[in-house]
C-alpha cells in the first residue's frame, strides 16, 4: 500500500545560500512520498533560481513565485495548494534531519493523536547551541501541550517542528497581521479545531535544526531599537493568544503562563523605550502598564525564568524608567 502523502510547505526570501541545504535535506528524506511547496516572496538572489532548478530536477518539489508580502502570506497561500493528509513547515534558511517526516509521520500514523512535535536543535556557526533535554517521548492532551508550548525550555509554538493533520485545517490559517508569534496562534486554532479529548505525540528525538543568524532579533546581537520592535509584536502576538486560550480552557496553569508571556513582554517594552528615551511611547502605555501591575502576583506564581529575571521585571513593573540604567543603546 502506498505511503500517505505529506506536503511540506516552505516559504522562501532571499534565503541563499542556506536554502540549498534545506532543499537538499527534503530531498534526501526517507520517506520519500512527500510534496514540497515552496512559496518564493519576492526574493532577488540567487534562491529564486535554485528553486527553480531543484523543481525542473524532483518532481515532488514545486515553485510558486510571488510579490514580497510576508511568510504568513507565503504560507497561507501554500495551504490553499497543500494534496497531501498531513501537513509540515519548514523554513528555507533551516534543515532537517534525514527522517524527520518518517518518525513524524509513523507516530500519527499508528496511533490516534491529532499533532506530532519533535525536538529541536539551535544551530550556531554550525554547532548546536541548544537543544531541550527529552528523556523520552511524551503523550500529551491538549492542556498539556499548551504547557509545555509556554514554557521556557518547551517545544514552543514554532509550526517547523510539528506535524499537522490535514482534516483538521479547515480554515486555519496563519495571521497576517502578526509579525511575531503567528506560529502560536496558528497551532492554538489548529488544536481548537481537534476533539477536546485529543492526544499530542512529542518524540524526544530532535530532527529539526533552526538555524540562528548573526545580529537575529532572537540573538542576542541585536540593537536596542530593534528589541523594543519585536517585544511590541510579541505583545501583540501574546495578546491575541490569550484572548483565544480564556475560550478553549479554564486550566490554571496554562493562564497563568499565557500571563507570565504578556507581564513580561510589556515590561520589557516599556524598560526598553525608557532606555531609548522613548518618551513618547512610554506616555501611551498606561495600560499596560496597569495590566502588568494588576497581574504581577500571577506573574512571580507562574514565573519559570530565573530568580535575577523574575526580580527585575518585579522591579521594572513599578519603575520602568530604570530601564535606561539597564539596557546599553547599541
Amino acid at each position: 500500500m502506498k505511503d500517505d502523502l505529506v506536503s511540506i510547505i516552505v516559504p522562501m526570501y532571499n534565503a541563499w545560500p542556506y536554502v540549498e541545504k534545506c532543499l537538499r535535506s527534503l530531498q534526501e528524506q526517507s520517506y520519500k512520498n512527500i510534496e514540497v511547496i515552496i512559496v518564493d516572496d519576492g526574493s532577488t538572489d540567487y534562491g529564486s533560481e535554485y528553486s527553480d532548478r531543484i523543481a525542473s530536477e524532483d518532481r515532488r518539489f514545486r515553485v510558486i513565485h510571488k510579490n514580497n508580502g510576508g511568510v504568513s502570506r507565503a504560507r497561507n497561500i501554500a495551504l490553499k495548494k497543500i494534496s497531501g493528509q498531513y501537513v509540515m513547515f519548514c523554513d528555507a534558511d533551516d534543515y532537517v534531519d534525514e527522517t524527520w517526516v518518517e518518525k513524524m509521520v509513523i507516530m500519527l500514523k499508528n496511533n490516534d493523536y491529532v499533532l506530532g512535535i519533535c525536538n529541536y536543535n539551535t544551530m550556531q556557526n554550525n554547532e548546536v547551541a541548544y537543544s531541550v533535554n527529552y528523556q523520552s517521548d511524551r503523550i500529551y492532551n491538549i492542556d498539556e501541550t499548551y504547557r509545555d508550548i509556554l514554557r521556557i525550555g518547551g517545544c514552543q509554538g514554532f509550526s517547523c517542528n510539528k506535524i499537522f493533520r490535514r482534516e483538521f485545517l479547515d480554515n486555519v490559517i496563519f495571521d497576517e497581521e502578526l509579525s511575531y508569534g503567528e506560529d502560536l496562534n496558528f497551532v492554538t486554532d489548529y488544536l481548537s479545531k481537534c476533539p477536546r479529548n485529543a492526544r499530542i505525540i512529542l518524540i524526544k528525538d530532535a530532527l529539526y535544526y533552526y538555524v540562528q543568524h548573526r545580529g537575529s532579533a532572537s540573538s542576542k546581537e541585536c540593537s536596542l531599537k530593534k528589541r523594543h520592535e519585536q517585544f511590541t509584536a510579541e505583545n501583540k502576538c501574546y495578546t491575541k493568544f490569550y484572548e483565544k486560550i480564556l475560550k478553549l480552557t479554564n486550566d490554571n496553569r496554562v493562564l497563568g503562563l499565557a500571563i507570565k508571556h504578556l507581564v513580561n513582554t510589556k515590561v520589557e517594552m516599556m524598560t526598553i523605550a525608557s532606555a531609548l528615551k522613548d518618551y513618547e511611547s512610554l506616555s501611551t502605555y498606561k495600560k499596560e502598564r496597569a495590566y502588568v501591575l494588576n497581574n504581577i502576583i500571577s506573574y512571580v506564581k507562574f514565573e519559570d525564568y530565573s530568580i535575577s529575571h523574575m526580580l527585575r521585571i518585579v522591579l521594572f513593573s513599578f519603575f520602568p524608567v530604570l530601564g535606561k540604567f539597564w539596557y546599553r543603546n547599541d
